[in-house]
């Protein structure tokens, strides 16, 4: 956690803009109205049905973590960010990763696998896999694979491009 006042609000709605400008659904909102609904939500029984909610938006974004106010806060937090965890590495949001990458021309890792190869292997089927191993924590990232890049001044400057293996 980093000490108030040194941008992380401003970092965190500059990063919903951008998103939304994207067209990214995007909800932001400060953590103890996060708690607060989700504690009400628990109260009335709604809480399955509340973070299903919360799960809906591709990006959520919070602030002022550091206020939980006890330990069924956080726990309700733990339910959240876990319920997303499994979300996030569903098939379709993976699939939209995996776009945006195509779309940016993604360069490929250390293991030279590139978009073509993907796709001769099957986009779906190695999104699939993907899932599988990250649901079931059995994934392995590659290393980094070092590039160089030209600066303006004749220089290089290093540049980690990381993989993903399925």
């Amino acid at each position: 956690m980093l000490p108030p006042g040194v941008g992380k609000s401003h970092l965190a709605i500059a990063l919903g803009i951008k998103a939304c400008e994207q067209g990214v659904r995007t909800l932001f909102i400060a953590a103890t109205a996060l708690i607060t609904t989700l504690g009400k939500a628990l109260a009335e029984g709604k809480l399955d049905e509340r973070l299903k909610l919360l799960t809906q938006a591709p990006l959520l974004l919070w602030d002022e973590l550091g206020y939980l106010p006890d330990r069924q806060g956080a726990n309700l937090f733990f339910q959240l960010v876990s319920r997303r965890y499994e979300q996030g590495v569903s098939r379709r949001s993976l699939g939209f990763a995996y776009q945006c990458c195509r779309a940016n021309g993604g360069a490929t890792g250390v293991d030279n696998q590139s978009f073509e190869d993907i796709e001769a292997y099957g986009v779906e089927r190695w999104l699939e896999k993907l899932a599988q191993e990250l649901k079931s924590r059995t994934y392995q990232p590659l290393p980094v694979r070092r590039v160089y890049i030209p600066k303006p001044d004749g220089g290089q400057r290093p540049l980690g491009v990381p993989t993903v293996s399925a």
